[in-house]
């Protein structure tokens, strides 16, 4: 992979993050504001879906091109099979969260898969975090930045069951954080890695 699409997917990194932040602030307001209208269900799916393809979409891109960096330029696969997974219990929970009101009438079942989604995702940064460790590059001192991140946030979605959601909550934003650092340390190994 060339150093432009390693360039092209930092930027789309931070992009996300900064998507992040503004839906924080953005999101209630505008939901209040529809509900004035009447459409407030109607516009409520349509913005939570649309941002949700958005952002899983980039988690994709971002996560898959970080797992060819490591095997590309540093022969690391420590981490490879974990990272698909990663990415495929990401996919299946957004997928999940579109679908189940409508295929599963049971309210608690629907909780109760939900917190199982979360709890395995939150375990699996866990285990990313920690396949990461014998990494031997530093990523640009990043690395452990990285890692720290990706165990707080599995730290964090592996609480759910046992703390309020505000943790889990942490857990999300610690997610897009480690999205955040994967995409600088895109912007940063071009310059410092040498083809062989």
């Amino acid at each position: 992979m060339s150093d432009d699409k390693y360039k092209l997917a930092g930027w789309i990194a931070i992009l996300n993050f900064l998507i992040v932040i503004i839906l924080q602030f953005s999101a209630t307001p505008l939901l209040i504001n529809t509900s004035k209208t009447g459409n407030y269900y109607l516009a409520g799916e349509i913005f939570t879906v649309s941002f949700g393809i958005l952002l899983t979409c980039i988690l994709i891109y971002v996560m898959s091109t970080f797992r060819k960096l490591l095997k590309d330029r540093f022969n690391f696969s420590h981490s490879d099979k974990i990272i698909l997974i990663y990415i495929c219990l990401n996919v299946i929970y957004f997928i999940f969260g579109i679908l189940d009101e409508r295929i599963i009438h049971d309210v608690n079942f629907r909780v109760h898969a939900r917190y199982t989604f979360i709890i395995l995702i939150g375990i699996v940064s866990i285990l990313f975090s920690l396949s990461m460790v014998v990494l031997k590059e530093n990523l640009s001192t990043l690395k452990y930045p990285l890692i720290l991140v990706l165990f707080l946030s599995g730290a964090g979605l592996t609480s759910v069951y046992f703390f309020t959601g505000w943790f889990a909550g942490l857990g999300v934003m610690m997610m897009h954080m480690a999205i955040l650092i994967i995409g600088i340390i895109f912007l940063r190994i071009p310059a410092e890695v040498e083809f062989v």
